[in-house]
């Protein structure tokens, strides 16, 4: 398996990190180790929101990310919460998401 297409392993993914992935939603996420789940911005009905994603190993049927790579660690004092009041996050991985070309 290439480098690309390489799935990292739930006991390799770093807390509060911003990885690249597929998933249902989103291409990009960062992992919660509290719930094994990414957080990204989902966009659906042209509304954008908060939402989480569980890692694959967590199997059926709830996972359905599957991270290949970490690409930056989010600054300390931003939240890891998908609430919708969580507008930090929202906008950091907004410009993370342009910082990677997303």
């Amino acid at each position: 398996m290439d480098e690309v297409n390489k799935i990292i392993p739930i006991e390799e993914c770093r807390p509060r990190w911003l990885y690249s992935m597929d998933s249902r939603n989103f291409s990009m996420g960062v992992y919660n180790d509290s719930n094994k789940g990414f957080i990204g911005v989902r966009t659906k009905f042209s509304d954008s929101y908060l939402f989480t994603e569980y890692h694959w190993d967590v199997g059926e049927p709830f996972g359905t990310a599957t991270p290949h790579s970490a690409l930056e660690q989010i600054p300390d004092g931003i939240e890891l919460s998908d609430s919708s009041l969580n507008k930090q996050l929202f906008e950091w991985i907004i410009q993370a998401e342009k910082r990677h070309g997303r």
